[in-house]
């Protein structure tokens, strides 16, 4: 059995070999969202313009400790037209 587990978790490992994480300028994948104020937001609507996407979630204590400092960015670059986009991936 603990064979079998190991050669499970091997096979998984391997299968995202060809995932690599983001790097700057590349084209986000296609979201939809919804502003704190109810309005739809999609991935298009922010193409164009410089952005940063951080998903994070109000039970995540590094989440919520990155917030002013996410807050900040945004001030320093807002009038470049840099965006701080927010995706909170609780269910409420």
């Amino acid at each position: 059995m603990f064979v079998r587990l190991v050669a499970v978790l091997a096979v998984s490992a391997c299968a995202g070999v060809d995932a690599r994480p983001p790097e700057v300028g590349d084209v986000a994948p296609p979201f939809t969202a919804f502003a704190m104020d109810g309005s739809e937001v999609q991935a298009a609507d922010l193409v164009g313009a410089p952005y940063m996407l951080n998903v994070w979630a109000t039970w995540c204590g590094p989440c919520r400790r990155e917030m002013p400092d996410l807050q900040e960015l945004h001030e320093a670059y807002a009038d470049r037209g840099f965006q701080v986009v927010g995706v909170s991936v609780d269910n409420r």
